[in-house]
Order: C-alpha cells, then sequence, then structure tokens
C-alpha cells in the first residue's frame, strides 16, 4: 500500500531496567563443578537458590571457564552438561518459573539468557547447546544426547564449532542461520520474550551470535510453572564457556493489542479515514457495530459492506502508540500471528505493514493480502528509493500464522531487514533509506483497490494476536 506521509513525529520509547536474575562468573573456583565454592563467583536475584551442577559427566572450571565434557569422551555418541540443581537439595531442579526470578522474568515480559562460548575448533559440525523449557526426566543425563532437539523439550539452540546455529522446538526443526567462524570465541545472546509461564502459552525467541541478529521463532512452554527447567550441554570435548547470565528481558516496547498500546480512531497516523482502496475507516460502522475491537490481546477488524458517499465499505484500522524508532537500537524486532480467513476473496485488502513517518518510501509490508488473486497468498515486500522487493507465499486461511520483520538501523543510506513467515525466513537483505526514517505500525482492513472489484457484498474480518515490537 502506498502512501505519501509527511510531518508524523515518532513515539519515543523506553525500555525497563535490567535484573540479573542468576549469574556465574567460574572465577575463583577450579575444580570439579559440584563441590566448587560458589562464594564471590555466582549473583543474582535467585543466587541463594540456584545451584550448578554436572549432567552426565563430572564437569570441571578452570581459568574462570566452565570446561564441558562428554560421558565417555569425545566422539563418543553422548553428550555432558551442566543443570541446575536446588542449594540444599542439590536433586532438586531449579524452575526458573519459580520464586522472586521467576515473577520479575513474568513481569518483564521475558528473560534474556547469555554467555560467551570458545569452541576447540571452528570445522566440527559438534555443537554447544542450550535447552529450555526441558523435560526432567532428561535433564539428569541418563541418554539425553539429542535433548535440545527432543520431543520433549520446548525450545533447544545449537551452535555448531563450524559457524551454524539451529533453532528447535517439540523436537520439530525450526530455522537456522550462520555465523562467522573464523575465531573460536563467540558471545551468545538469546531473547526469550513470554508472559506467561503457563503450558502453551506463546514464546517469541530472538537469537543473537557476536552480536548480530540471527535467527526468530516462536514456540509454546511444553511445561508449566514447577517444571520450567534448563540445560547447558556440549556433544564435543572441552567446549568452554563464561559469563553465564540469566536476566529478565529489556527490549519489549510494545505488547499485546489494547488501547494503551495501539489507536483507534478510525483514522491512519497521519489523519486520512480512506486510502486507495474504496473502503472509510472508522472505529464502528453508521449503525453503531464495532470495526474494531481490542479484547484479551485480540484485534479483530471487521468490513462492513455499506455503500455511502461513492465508498463501498466501512472497515477498521489502528496503528501503534509507538513508532519503530530511528535510532538508538541495534535491531527492531516485530512479530504477530493473524488469521485472515478472507485472504482468498476478491476484494479483500488487509495488511500489517511499516510506512514511513516522514516522507514516503520507504515502505515494508510484513504481511499483505489480496484477494484479486485467488486462493490464500501473502505478499511481503520493500520499497526503498521507488523501487519493489516482493515476495509471495501461499497460506491456509483456515489457520493463524505468524509474521515477523527484524529491521536493522539506518546505516549509510541503507536498511538492513529480514522478513519471516511461521518462523522462517523468506526475504532478506537491504533497503535504500537515505532519510533514516522513524516507521508507523499500521493494521488496516482496506477493500478492493489492488484486491479487485467487485469485493464481497458479506461482512467480512481478520484477527491477529500475540503482538510484541522489541527492541534490542
Amino acid at each position: 500500500m502506498v502512501v505519501a506521509v509527511a510531518g508524523i513525529v515518532a513515539c519515543c520509547f523506553t525500555a525497563s531496567a535490567q535484573t540479573v536474575i542468576f549469574s556465574d562468573n567460574y572465577k575463583g573456583a577450579d575444580g570439579d563443578l559440584d563441590s566448587a565454592s560458589l562464594v564471590d563467583r555466582t549473583s543474582g536475584l535467585d543466587a541463594s537458590g540456584v545451584l550448578p551442577q554436572s549432567t552426565s559427566a563430572q564437569q570441571t572450571i578452570a581459568g574462570g571457564k566452565l570446561q564441558l565434557v562428554c560421558r565417555g569422551g569425545a566422539k563418543s555418541g553422548t553428550s555432558g552438561g551442566m543443570h541446575f540443581g536446588t542449594i540444599g537439595s542439590p536433586g532438586t531442579l531449579w524452575d526458573w518459573s519459580s520464586g522472586a526470578g521467576g515473577s520479575a522474568i513474568t513481569k518483564a515480559g521475558g528473560m534474556s539468557v547469555s554467555f560467551n562460548w570458545t569452541a576447540n575448533d571452528t570445522t566440527a559440525q559438534d555443537w554447544l547447546f542450550l535447552a529450555t523449557g526441558a523435560d526432567s526426566a532428561d535433564s539428569y543425563g541418563t541418554n539425553w544426547k539429542l535433548l535440545a532437539i527432543a520431543a520433549a523439550n520446548s525450545s533447544g539452540i545449537l551452535l555448531q564449532n563450524c559457524g551454524v546455529v539451529e533453532v528447535w522446538h517439540a523436537g520439530v526443526f525450526a530455522a537456522s542461520n550462520t555465523f562467522a567462524a573464523t575465531g573460536v570465541s563467540h558471545s551468545v545472546k538469546l531473547d526469550y520474550q513470554f508472559d506467561s509461564w503457563e503450558v502453551g502459552a506463546p514464546v517469541t525467541l530472538n537469537v543473537f551470535v557476536d552480536g548480530k541478529f540471527m535467527i526468530s521463532d516462536t514456540f509454546s512452554w511444553l511445561y508449566g510453572p514447577g517444571s520450567q527447567y534448563m540445560v547447558l550441554g556440549t556433544y564435543q570435548e572441552n567446549n568452554l564457556v563464561d559469563s553465564f547470565n540469566v536476566s529478565t528481558y529489556t527490549g519489549t516496547i510494545s505488547s499485546g493489542f489494547s488501547p494503551a498500546t495501539f489507536v483507534n480512531k478510525g483514522e491512519l497516523p497521519w489523519g486520512d479515514h480512506k486510502d486507495t482502496g474504496t473502503e472509510w475507516y472508522s472505529p464502528t460502522n453508521s449503525y453503531g457495530q464495532p470495526c474494531v475491537t481490542m479484547s484479551n490481546n485480540v484485534l479483530t477488524l471487521t468490513s462492513y459492506h455499506i455503500v455511502q458517499n461513492g465508498l463501498h465499505y466501512q472497515s477498521g484500522v489502528v496503528y501503534a502508540n509507538i513508532d519503530v524508532p530511528n535510532s538508538g537500537y541495534n535491531y527492531v524486532t516485530l512479530d504477530v500471528d493473524m488469521y485472515t480467513p478472507f485472504a482468498g476473496t476478491a476484494g479483500c485488502w488487509p495488511m500489517f505493514w511499516l510506512d514511513s513517518a516522514w516522507t514516503w518510501p520507504p515502505e515494508v509490508d510484513v504481511a499483505e493480502f489480496k484477494g484479486s488473486a485467488g486462493g490464500g497468498n501473502v505478499w511481503q515486500n520493500v520499497n526503498g528509493g521507488g523501487k519493489w522487493s516482493c515476495t509471495v507465499g501461499t497460506i491456509d486461511p483456515t489457520k493463524w500464522h505468524h509474521y515477523g520483520v527484524v529491521l536493522g538501523p539506518p546505516a549509510n543510506g541503507a536498511r538492513t531487514y529480514q522478513l519471516y513467515f511461521d518462523g522462517a525466513v523468506r526475504a532478506q537483505g537491504a533497503f535504500v533509506d537515505k532519510q533514516g526514517v522513524p516507521f508507523c505500525v499500521i493494521f488496516n482492513y482496506a477493500m478492493e483497490g489492488a484486491s479487485g472489484s467487485p469485493g464481497p457484498t458479506d461482512t467480512t474480518y481478520i484477527q491477529a494476536r500475540n503482538w510484541k515490537m522489541a527492541i534490542h
């Protein structure tokens, strides 16, 4: 959708202060992990309860680093690692949803897990892994060499020595990317965005290696409060880890659909009640029926076939009350699930998109649906400097689908992007952004226009949920 915009002022964002839940520097405690002193070593809100312990094989600390080894030695087909017990009861796994730390994580909207990793070569496909939401039956290591990719594990990260990172959830491969393996030392940061520890609660995971964005994935907790465990392990001898840290997540600047996060004035951010379609945007139609509802963090936009003043429909539109900023960050990620049952209906033209808050272009269409093509299709488009780059995918309009985008900051007249569909990267690259603009975030239900005419004479709708905009 193309609209020229001028004079829109970007909103400022705020982020909460980070709280350290548990940190281990491994200093001054050389020897076996299980018997090493915690004095001057661990810190954080839950440091009085968390007890790092060996899994499968005795792990050691040497020179301020955790030295991870396998049961049976290198190339034995087994793993080794570290789980987290409870001080005073080492056989009781630490539940990360418990106590002050678990509450702080929920209140903050998620957690960040970070550590430094030193591999022992740059060629092998063997790996370091982190299993989050791990099955307690596997956490002690009787036979868990593939715990991170097991069906009983909520989420698993594999970091291969040769420069490949993989994300799995519930035993299903989700996505992969590559990082530079020219050196053996890497920094790893995993951001888990969620509002609840309950079974089935959605989680958005963003993976960073050496400060660069790698993967965005969504999954659901397989276990609930009381059973939220974590394991750090290796499938190769002598992977080294230091500065292991679990903190509250600080990146979310907008979460959920509500009047606190989205503006419902029946107009686009620049004040227009219509764009290039044949709809009139309004909070309600001429008969008082809602064109927009936001209930339980679910957005519903409805379009009514009402012919008035030369237009054919009355529809809903909302825009975020915080723009995507144009500075002060490394990446901005935006994620949402959408249900578009009329995506294949001619005349239906809903969209989730980012439009320049200054002058057009640039524009990023995270999910655009044109019924004129027939069937269920989604367009994911980028326009910088007046040139469109379009990717078209097929969807099942009877199901919910996940859409997302990752934007880098403006640099040298351009901006990097990655567009996601159901957890997989569908398009990536850079687009021209000479102005270095902030972006308005818009969900609208346009009709006809680029989606063809005549449109439906019945009432139609779209829905969206699990909205998050985050800064990293």
